[in-house]
C-alpha cells in the first residue's frame, strides 16, 4: 500500500496535477450558467480554483450540491457506510497481531448484533477469521470515549494490511 502511494504521487505529479491536500470545497464558481471552478479553503486560506472541467471526488457530492445539482439524501439504513480508512506508523505490530489472536473475530461474531454491518453467510463461513472490529467500538462507547448516540450504536470497522513501514 505504501509503495502504491509513492507511485500514485509520481503519476499525479508527472501528469502536471497540483494536489491540494487537506482542502475543502466551500463554494462553486458559475459563469454563464456553467460551472467554472470552485472556492476552496485550507491552511493557506481561501482561494479560487478555475477549471475547464470540475470532477467531484468528495465522496459526498459536496461539489455537485454547491453547483446546484439536484441531490437526495437516502434513509440512514440505505446509505453507504462512512469509511474511516487510515494508515499509521509507529504501531507495535506484534502487539496488534497478539491482540487479534487473543480476541479473534469471525464472520459469525461480525453479524452477532445484526444491523448495518450484518454479513449473511451460508453458515460454512461462520468460523472463518474476520478483520472486523466491533467489540472495540462497543467498549469505547461504554467507556465514554465515543458518545453513546443512536447514530454511533452501529459503529464498527475493519483492519487491513500490516507493514513494517
Amino acid at each position: 500500500a505504501d509503495y502504491f502511494k509513492i507511485v500514485a504521487d509520481h503519476l499525479v505529479s508527472d501528469a502536471g496535477v497540483k494536489p491540494l491536500l487537506h482542502t475543502i470545497v466551500v463554494e462553486a464558481i458559475h459563469e454563464g450558467g456553467a460551472l467554472a471552478g470552485v472556492i476552496v479553503e485550507n491552511k493557506s486560506g481561501r482561494s479560487a480554483v478555475r477549471a475547464k472541467r470540475v470532477i467531484d471526488c468528495t465522496g459526498d457530492a459536496d461539489v455537485a450540491y454547491l453547483a446546484g445539482a439536484r441531490c437526495t439524501k437516502r434513509d440512514r439504513r440505505e446509505r453507504m457506510g462512512v469509511s474511516t480508512v487510515f494508515s499509521c506508523s509507529g504501531v507495535d505490530k506484534q502487539a496488534f497481531i497478539d491482540y487479534t489472536e487473543t480476541n479473534p473475530a469471525t464472520y459469525k461474531t461480525w453479524s452477532r448484533r445484526g444491523g448495518e454491518w450484518c454479513q449473511q453467510t451460508a453458515d460454512k463461513e461462520e468460523h472463518l477469521r474476520s478483520p472486523f472490529l466491533q467489540e472495540e467500538f462497543e467498549k469505547a462507547i461504554a467507556a465514554g470515549v465515543i458518545p453513546a448516540t443512536p447514530s454511533n450504536m452501529d459503529l464498527g470497522g475493519s483492519w487491513s494490511a500490516l507493514s513494517d513501514a
